[in-house]
This record gives structure tokens, sequence and C-alpha cells, in this order.
């Protein structure tokens, strides 16, 4: 009786062991794909051109927008997005959006 009593005893440990090794492993994979998928939201860090940008200043007139303004600055066939871009780092800006009177740099055409 006690042989049977131990092989109980060591089956109904294996079986409570395995569900937490299962709960383990999958807690582990839960996280690993968290971190992965919140790296994976952010961009990487662009600090900007690697050469220096002549620049000026620009006074924003009324009606004036970033995009109308880095389309007049863009060479023919180039990214006018990429001179947008440009434009916001040289000035730090959040946003795209302009106000009359503002002040801004802007690349020397």
């Amino acid at each position: 009786m006690n042989a049977l009593a131990g092989a109980t005893g060591t089956a109904r440990r294996t079986s409570s062991v395995r569900p937490r090794v299962i709960r383990l492993v999958a807690s582990i994979a839960l996280a690993t794909m968290m971190v992965a998928a919140v790296l994976l939201t952010f961009e990487p860090w662009n600090p900007g051109p690697t050469e220096a940008t002549e620049v000026t200043s620009y006074t924003v007139r009324p009606g004036d927008t970033l995009w109308a303004y880095a389309e007049r600055i863009t060479p023919q066939g180039g990214d006018v997005a990429e001179s947008v871009d440009l434009i916001m780092r040289i000035n730090h800006m959040d946003s795209a959006q302009l106000e009359a009177g503002q002040r801004i740099l802007v690349p020397k055409e």
C-alpha cells in the first residue's frame, strides 16, 4: 500500500508542476511579445542632417503652409516631405502648423 501511495504522490506532484511550468513559459512568451510590440512602435532616433544646413529667417504670411513653402524650396524632382521634415527639425517643431507673423528658420534657396 505504501508503494501505491508513493506512486500516486509522485503522479500528483508531476501533474501539479506541469501547469505551473506551462503558465511560466506562456507568461515569459507574452512578456517578450509585449516588449517587442512596444519597441516596434517607436521610430528610430534621427539626429537630423549630418551636414550643416545654411539657413535664413522667414516670416510666415497669412495663408502660408509649411507644405507650400517646402514645395517652393524643394529642387525639381526632390521630395517635398523631406523638405518639410528638415524645416520641422531645424525649428524643433512638433507640428507643421504655422501662424502668420511666426518666424522660422528655413534652408537657404
